[in-house]
Parts: C-alpha cells; sequence; structure tokens
C-alpha cells in the first residue's frame, strides 16, 4: 500500500511540474564541464537558521527569551553563503526546466522522471533553506511596519509570502 501511495503521489507532483515551465536565473556556471560537482560537492557549506525561536504569534511585542527557556537567535548568512545557496537553488531550477524542455519532445523514461523528481525536491529544499534564513527578518519587517488596522499575524502571512515569491523570482 505504501509504495502504491508514493507512486501516485510522485505522478500528482509530476503532473505539478510539468503543468508550469520553472523559471531561474541564469548563469554561466551551469553549462561549464563538472558543474554539479563544482556548485554542490565542492561548495563551502551554508549554515542552517534554527528556527525554534519563530513562534511570532505567540507574542509579537515580547522582547523576553522566557517562552522558548532558550536565547533566540537566528543566523545571518554572509554574503558569500547567499551566494553558494542561490547558485544551488538556481542550478537545481535550471536541471528541472532542462527535463521539461526535454519531456515536451521525448516520453519520459523511469531514469528521467526520477531525474526531474529529484532536482524539483532538490530545489524546494534549497527554497526553504533560504526561506527560514530569512524568517527573522520578516518578523523584524511586520514588527516595525504597523499597518492601520492589519492584524499583526496576517502581516506575518503577508512577509512570509513575499518572502518565497522573492526568493522564486
Amino acid at each position: 500500500q505504501e509504495s502504491s501511495d508514493t507512486a501516485n503521489s510522485d505522478e500528482s507532483l509530476l503532473a505539478e511540474i510539468l503543468s508550469a515551465e520553472v523559471d531561474f536565473v541564469q548563469s554561466d556556471e551551469f553549462t561549464k564541464p563538472g558543474a554539479e560537482q563544482r556548485i554542490f560537492e565542492k561548495a563551502p557549506e551554508v549554515r542552517r537558521a534554527d528556527v525554534g525561536w519563530y513562534r511570532p504569534l505567540m507574542d509579537p511585542y515580547s522582547t523576553s527569551n522566557a517562552q522558548s527557556g532558550r536565547k533566540r537567535e537566528s543566523i545571518v548568512l554572509t554574503a558569500a553563503e547567499e551566494r553558494v545557496i542561490f547558485l544551488q537553488y538556481n542550478y537545481a531550477r535550471f536541471r528541472v526546466r532542462r527535463i521539461q524542455d526535454r519531456m515536451r519532445t521525448d516520453r519520459p523514461g523511469v531514469r528521467q522522471r526520477a531525474e526531474l523528481l529529484r532536482w524539483y525536491r532538490e530545489a524546494q529544499a534549497l527554497r526553504h533553506h533560504i526561506a527560514e534564513a530569512n524568517l527573522a527578518l520578516v518578523l523584524a519587517m511586520s514588527k516595525r511596519i504597523r499597518m492601520g488596522d492589519m492584524e499583526f499575524s496576517d502581516l506575518i502571512s503577508e512577509g512570509n509570502m513575499a518572502l518565497l515569491r522573492s526568493i522564486d523570482k
């Protein structure tokens, strides 16, 4: 049953991926020999944000650390880390787009479908990583910008959606 559910889920995801072309920011690095190895395996490690502190709806004005029982911290990526993660993100999206283009003319095989899913999931994981690294920015901007009658939770939600749109662009 689990295998059948996974296959149905993959088929559904493939249909979704193929329904719209994936955009990416082009880089000359993508077409150089050994691009994948250089962009992923030889790239410096990008730190992961600890988002356990991110609970903005509990108390939007609190500066106390008492809620979590530990110091609230987030990381700020360096410019070099941002370049690495955005290059990886766009490379993964580039690979998805190349496979999408090939699948429009050829009947996709099992290997091609698996590769498409792999690169799509890699792009989604990198998107998530970028978003987590910028949650503190959304929260800080939401606290700074009070918009009339708008609820704080709505402001956070709008900020998160704007963050995701900006990552995709």
